[in-house]
């Protein structure tokens, strides 16, 4: 079984299921910075994200630094649908990298995140 097939009884996308990630890792987020950290177009991560506040799994808000900027960040109800996402995902994630050394592993999460703190930093 494939992650969409395991995600379809959970009501939930693979989309979707990255938003709430990287509102988990990140907190509350923009949309550009959401579509960056998700990988995934912005036109599409606002639709998702209309379908995440519709169901209440997050939260739109007004950036607390500009006024004129909204963000969005993971509600209590979104927080409990991941923690029940990751019970049936962080298996699958678990076989992926079961056969990879642990130092490759680590170096691979290291050189990711080092990435992902340039692309936040550089706006690409």
């Amino acid at each position: 079984m494939n992650q969409d097939e395991r995600l379809y009884p959970l009501d939930i996308k693979g989309t979707n299921m990255r938003l709430l990630s990287c509102l988990s890792a990140f907190g509350e987020l923009t949309i550009g910075e959401l579509s960056i950290l998700a990988v995934t177009e912005q036109s599409s991560v606002s639709r998702a994200v209309e379908q995440l506040v519709v169901a209440g799994l997050a939260e739109r808000n007004i950036s607390k630094q500009d006024q004129r900027m909204r963000t969005v960040s993971l509600s209590t109800k979104g927080v409990a649908k991941l923690n029940e996402v990751a019970a049936v995902i962080n298996p699958l994630y678990g076989a992926l990298t079961e056969k990879i050394d642990r130092r490759d592993l680590r170096t691979c999460i290291s050189v990711l995140q080092q990435m992902m703190s340039q692309t936040r930093e550089n706006k690409i």
